[in-house]
């Protein structure tokens, strides 16, 4: 019966050869087994049943489940208005996107101020959305 590794390696067959990896379910040629030879804590035993090196245990097993316990009221910030003066109603469990960097691109604010409720209209650059943002007091003024 040929010898099985229980780990993974390297080897190469001379200096100037490229290298090749074997795994337990390698087949070794002559040569690998010649250039492993006294390195028997690197062999399955001769009963042919791997052994298991390490258990791992799985995320769900270490990190308990987070309890959510809801607390006092929720606060929702008064949207401004759209084109059409009626205010948007905001989901007060909806995500709200970060205020990006002032140099971030035209997309990212837009998308911004379309989530946080500035009416942005299509001819708009992004200094002119910028400019919206701090206008609804959504963003500082800088």
């Amino acid at each position: 019966m040929a010898k099985k590794l229980k780990v993974y390696t390297v080897l190469r067959k001379t200096v100037h050869s490229s290298p090749e990896f074997f795994g337990p379910d390698s087949d070794l040629p002559d040569w690998a087994v010649k250039a492993l030879a006294g390195k028997d804590h690197l062999f399955t035993k001769d009963d042919g049943k791997s052994q298991i090196i390490a258990t791992i245990p799985n995320p769900s097993d270490e990190v308990p489940p987070r309890e959510v316990k809801p607390t006092g009221s929720a606060q929702v910030r008064e949207p401004a208005a759209t084109e059409l003066g009626k205010p948007d109603t905001v989901d007060p469990n909806a995500d709200e996107l970060e205020e990006p960097r002032r140099n971030a691109s035209e997309l990212a604010w837009r998308e911004f101020a379309e989530d946080r409720g500035v009416p942005v209209t299509e001819s708009m650059g992004r200094e002119a959305i910028i400019t919206a943002c701090e206008e609804a007091e959504v963003i500082e003024a800088k």
